[in-house]
C-alpha cells in the first residue's frame, strides 16, 4: 500500500497549550482513538530549544502499525505543525474534520492550512476560523 498523509499548519491562540507537554501527549493519545489507529507505542513528547528564541517549544509523536503523528509546536510564534503519515491509513475529509475540532477544542486555531496527499488524490487549502 502506498503512503498516505495530512499535514496541517496553523496559528492557535492557546499559546500556553503550545507549550504544555502533556497536553501534546494527551493531543497525541486522543487524536489516535478518534480515528480509530492503535498504538504500538505511547506518546513520545519532549521540549527543544533552538538557536533562535522563536525556535522553542514542544515536539511529540506517537505511532501506530505502518504510521504516525507528528506535532510540532512553537509557542512563542503561536505555531503548532502536524502531520498524519503512514501506509495503513487512507487520509479522509473525515479524518480532517476530526483532527481540526480536536485542534480548535484544545489551541483555538484562528487560521490553518492543510495538504492531504493520497495515492488517487492531492488538495490543499487555507482557511481563517471566524
Amino acid at each position: 500500500m502506498e503512503k498516505s498523509s495530512l499535514t496541517i499548519k496553523s496559528t492557535c491562540l492557546n499559546d500556553k497549550a503550545l507549550g504544555d507537554k502533556e497536553i501534546i501527549s494527551n493531543f497525541l493519545e486522543k487524536a489516535c482513538d478518534h480515528l480509530n489507529l492503535v498504538p504500538i507505542m505511547p506518546p513520545h513528547v519532549f521540549s527543544y530549544s533552538g538557536a533562535v528564541k522563536e525556535d522553542k517549544g514542544i515536539s511529540g509523536f506517537i505511532l501506530f502499525e505502518e504510521g504516525n503523528i507528528e506535532v510540532h509546536t512553537f509557542p512563542l510564534r503561536k505555531q503548532l505543525f502536524l502531520e498524519l503519515s503512514g501506509t495503513s491509513i487512507s487520509v479522509t475529509e473525515k479524518q480532517l474534520e476530526v483532527i481540526l475540532g480536536i485542534l480548535m477544542h484544545i489551541f483555538n486555531i484562528s487560521e490553518y492550512e492543510y495538504e492531504i496527499k493520497s495515492p488517487n488524490k492531492s488538495c490543499r487549502c487555507r482557511f481563517s476560523v471566524s
